[in-house]
């Protein structure tokens, strides 16, 4: 869902500019967002459950740390606990 929504505002111009991004920064954003068909993208979710239900805090792929804790979730077999 998330790289749905991310691919439909770099797609808008309209949805784009709320954002408030650098001009000068569009061109670099859409080329490195078609670059992702060519690598994989390992990213991880932040959740909370709240006395309404689970909510989605964050979705993290912009960090380095994402594909340690990324192995460290598949090392234990989803287990983040040890």
């Amino acid at each position: 869902m998330f790289l749905h929504v991310t691919d439909y505002a770099l797609c808008d111009d309209d949805v784009l500019t709320k954002f408030n991004f650098p001009k000068a920064a569009l061109p670099i954003i859409r080329q490195s967002w078609d670059n992702r068909l060519n690598q994989l993208i390992n990213s991880r979710f932040d959740f909370a459950q709240t006395a309404d239900g689970l909510k989605v805090y964050e979705y993290n792929c912009d960090s380095a740390s994402c594909y340690m804790e990324a192995s460290k979730v598949r090392e234990n077999g989803g287990n983040t606990a040890n």
